[in-house]
């Protein structure tokens, strides 16, 4: 593979999505590892190094370095000292050894890895997450079933004087090949020349929360940090290709080399900042031992490395530069349940963008729409009742003074209205770059559609189904885009039941319904990006909270009772803030070449499968399965031309509609 290839990019957005759920979006930082700090120095290879490897870096007198030392976790501000987060620490090395060459050492502070396939540690990354929701009974499932992780787990992990007094370890082992074709695998290991030294749990209380990156250049100031390089030899019959696995530390060790920091890196500095290590050595005289964790690791550190640089493009007043627009440095780890719409879109200019929000005319459709305006945004907003739109768009382009804002009639109860509007739309719109399907019904007594649909089923999902597809020839000429599905909490309330999805053999339960409808809303997201997300549409679904408006209707007070006794006196939130995550899903930098997501409170939700969970989403709502299956039941329902407009890529020759 060769560099900036990615081999299997739906499982490294799969582990990305993972890892963003368990500690957070943070644009700019690391999804692992995120707090580091960086020194330059030199590798002076051992003469027992040549006779392993023919490598170019051990056969040059001394190769420049730079090394990365880092805390655990994706948060940026992990304190130094937090005796349960902060391990194990990290070391990056990158060897230079020519111009735009090098090759690089991957290793942390525990020996072994607590998992063997990317497959497990999207698993074992999930059951952390669930662990810190208050669900400790998946990570001890976990654990039980993998005892290796369950050693990892258990590994005291000290918290160490200084980095420069902490060993580290290789995740993988490599197959080293000499210059005579002889090869053999080892695993890299680091140790200080000074020797380990540990703190105390109560020595390490009393430190400050940044102490290990404040010691580290006073000690350089005093001298260079001298780390010795060693390979540890596999003998035959240890397993070289499971990274889980540790072989016994009575082991051979060949030196391999010294390196000496001289100096603390300024991370800020371009070249530095836009580092992306690699698990992969990817260099004559070492290659991967076959451990499929390497690949998938080399995935994640490209695929989440490419959105670091985007987050951290800068212009010439260093100011952050979001597609050059020379917007401020901004921390999505703020945004809250109380985070306004304008408020996520402050400094976002959408001019020459077309935006499409459905239900525009009134609660979290217009106040989408009226900040999507403000924005800069050509704006069409749909409505049933079209002077009431009319009325909502002059509103908004007197207060936002953007005269770009319309309004098409649609219903969305109604496939045949949905055609028509989607035949209306192409013809004056070259390109959509943002659709927000934001329309809906909720706990409605039992009715159907134009077209004999279950009414929540049909308005809140199929009728957006085939919209978007429709609409599926403007979102890819305007690529990279955005389509957003506003589902709900209440998805909670049911699965897609696949067996009776239009209640014919069993009682219509107005809850059950809206639940399945909005579980459909993020499964319909989930397949949408698996089929428009490689050629720039991405798609995610969310959670707005709590708002009261017209969607709550149909509303006796048996249901408020209902709903306070579920969500045990949710906070409701205001419209502006209710808008505020689905204008961040449309517009968020940090959400860039992202999609398959679920969002609340403008951030990625965890998933959350606990009966009375209050948060998070389902974990059948992201199921991949699902969505296939409901992508196959919605084609049939709304006659898409199946396997040619959407499974196909939605369009047919030369981007025309097909339908």
């Amino acid at each position: 593979m060769s560099t900036g290839t990615i081999a299997n990019p739906a499982l490294a957005q799969e582990l990305l999505d993972a890892l963003d759920a368990l500690s957070g979006l943070h644009p700019g930082f690391r999804p692992a590892h995120a707090k580091g700090l960086m020194c330059s120095g030199t590798f002076t290879p051992s003469a027992e190094a040549a006779k392993l490897t023919r490598a170019p870096h051990v056969a040059a007198p001394s190769t420049p370095v730079t090394v990365r030392y880092s805390d655990g976790t994706g948060l940026p501000n992990i304190p130094d000292n937090d005796p349960a987060r902060s391990g194990p620490r990290g070391i990056a090395i990158r060897f230079h050894v020519g111009d735009h060459a090098h090759t690089d050492i991957i290793a942390h502070s525990t020996n072994g890895f607590p998992v063997r396939t990317g497959k497990e540690f999207v698993e074992f990354v999930h059951a952390v997450a669930k662990f810190g929701a208050g669900q400790p009974e998946a990570l001890g499932a976990f654990l039980a079933a993998h005892p290796n992780a369950k050693r990892f787990v258990e590994t005291p992990k000290p918290i160490p004087t200084s980095f420069a007094r902490e060993a580290f370890f290789a995740v993988t082992s490599f197959k080293f090949t000499n210059a005579e074709g002889i090869s053999r695998h080892g695993r890299f290991r680091i140790r200080p020349e000074a020797g380990t030294e540990y703190l105390s749990n109560d020595d390490a209380a009393a430190k400050s929360p940044n102490f290990l990156f404040d010691e580290i250049g006073e000690r350089l100031a005093r001298g260079p940090i001298r780390l010795g390089v060693f390979v540890q030899m596999a003998e035959p019959g240890d397993e070289v290709a499971d990274a889980s696995i540790t072989w016994p530390d009575a082991r051979k060790e060949i030196p391999f080399g010294t390196i000496s920091l001289t100096a603390p890196a300024d991370d800020q500095v371009p070249e530095r900042r836009r580092i992306i290590f690699d698990p992969l050595p990817r260099i004559d005289g070492i290659d991967s031992s076959g451990d499929p964790l390497t690949d998938v690791r080399a995935d994640v550190y490209l695929l989440s490395g490419r959105r670091r640089r985007a987050a951290l493009a800068t212009d010439a007043d260093g100011r952050h530069d979001i597609k050059g627009k020379g917007i401020a440095m901004r921390d999505p780890a703020k945004f809250g349940a109380e985070t306004t719409a304008s408020e996520v879109a402050e400094g976002i200019d959408l001019s020459n963008k077309v935006a499409l929000v459905t239900g525009g005319s009134s609660g979290l459709g217009q106040e989408t729409a009226r900040v999507l305006a403000e924005r800069r945004a050509h704006v069409i907003l749909t409505a049933r009742d079209v002077p009431k739109g009319e009325a909502v768009a002059a509103a908004i382009r007197a207060s936002t003074g953007n005269e770009h804002v319309e309004v098409e009639e649609l219903e969305l109860g109604s496939l045949k209205d949905i055609r028509a509007f989607a035949q209306r739309f192409l013809e004056r719109h070259a390109m959509l770059h943002i659709l927000i399907n934001n329309a809906g019904v909720m706990a409605c007594p039992p009715a159907k559609t134009a077209d004999g649909f279950e009414l929540q089923f049909g308005s809140n999902h199929l009728g957006p189904f085939l919209m978007t597809c429709l609409l599926a020839p403007a979102l890819l000429r305007a690529a990279p885009g955005r389509v957003v599905s506003v589902s709900s909490r209440g998805h909670h309330m049911s699965p897609v039941v696949f067996d009776d999805i239009q209640f014919e053999r069993r009682p219509y339960d107005k809850w059950l319904a809206y639940g399945q409808s909005k579980t459909a809303n993020v499964l319909f997201a989930v397949g949408l990006e698996r089929r428009l997300g490689a050629r720039g549409v991405h798609a995610n679904a969310l959670h707005p909270g709590g708002i009261m408006t017209e969607l709550s209707r149909h509303l006796q007070q048996d249901d408020w009772q209902f709903l306070q006794a579920r969500t045990r006196g949710m906070k409701f939130k205001t419209v502006e803030a209710g808008a505020a995550t689905s204008v961040f899903a449309a517009t968020a930098p940090e959400l860039e070449g992202r999609g398959g997501l679920y969002l609340e409170d403008c951030r990625v939700a965890a998933v959350n499968d606990a009966p009375d969970a209050l948060d998070g989403v389902k974990s059948y709502a992201l199921d991949p399965d699902n969505a296939e299956r409901l992508w196959e039941v919605s084609e049939r329902s709304s006659i898409v031309s199946p396997r040619r407009q959407c499974a196909a890529g939605l369009v047919g020759a030369g981007g025309k509609l097909l339908a």
